[in-house]
């Protein structure tokens, strides 16, 4: 079994913001455009989903997705209900990350931020998990709320296994090098101070999501 703890992934149900407005990612395909932070409408280049059943879930409960419920983060964000994979990493913007992390966004994985009001884990019998890859690592909007797509990280495509790794390097070749590095869109919190950022925005009673910057 391939470790989806440590992939982004959405679930079936998710509403991606494409240039014709939110659709269901179970919908989405290959060349498919969605709407980026950043660069726009662009291309889906790989897609995928993998069935976790309730065998693997029981073995490994990690593997249970994680549930952000409407307006966690902030007033309807997200808009709905989100559920991603743990290791999913939405995008925070408050003044509080400003001061710690000297930036006005950072992406934290999903399951950092269990104990959060509104923020919990599902004990689900089986869950589908999709996995969507750009020309590069992006912030997209699903549900309401910016979240990433997939990081052509080591870690990532250990996890995809040998078939997938094999279609993605035919479109990248680059992945290939050991010395390459795929950039991410946004800084990445480190784990060691999610917490602390966590507990600051607990007693200051500030939303996650404050700062609306646009491309």
């Amino acid at each position: 079994m391939d470790d989806v703890d440590v992939l982004p992934c959405f679930t079936r149900g998710s509403l991606i913001d494409t240039p014709d407005g939110p659709r269901l990612v179970e919908e989405l395909a290959l060349g498919d455009l969605v709407m980026t932070k950043d660069h726009g409408p662009q291309p889906i280049r790989w897609i995928a989903s993998r069935l976790v059943g309730g065998h693997a879930l029981d073995r490994h409960p990690n593997f249970q997705p994680i549930r952000i419920a409407a307006g966690a983060f902030g007033p309807s964000v997200p808009a709905r209900d989100l559920v991603v994979s743990p290791q999913h990493r939405v995008l925070l913007s408050s003044r509080i990350v400003q001061a710690m992390f000297g930036t006005d966004e950072v992406l934290v994985a999903a399951k950092k931020l269990l104990g959060l009001p509104g923020v919990t884990q599902e004990n689900v019998s089986s869950v589908e998990y999709f996995h969507i890859l750009l020309d590069r690592h992006e912030v997209v909007r699903a549900n309401g709320a910016w979240t990433e797509t997939l990081l052509t990280g080591p870690m990532a495509l250990k996890a995809l296994g040998p078939e997938a790794v094999r279609e993605i390097s035919l479109l990248f070749p680059e992945l290939a090098s050991p010395s390459y590095v795929a950039p991410p869109a946004r800084r990445i919190a480190e784990p060691r101070r999610v917490a602390q950022m966590i507990a600051r925005h607990l007693k200051n009673q500030r939303d996650l999501v404050e700062i609306e910057k646009r491309a």
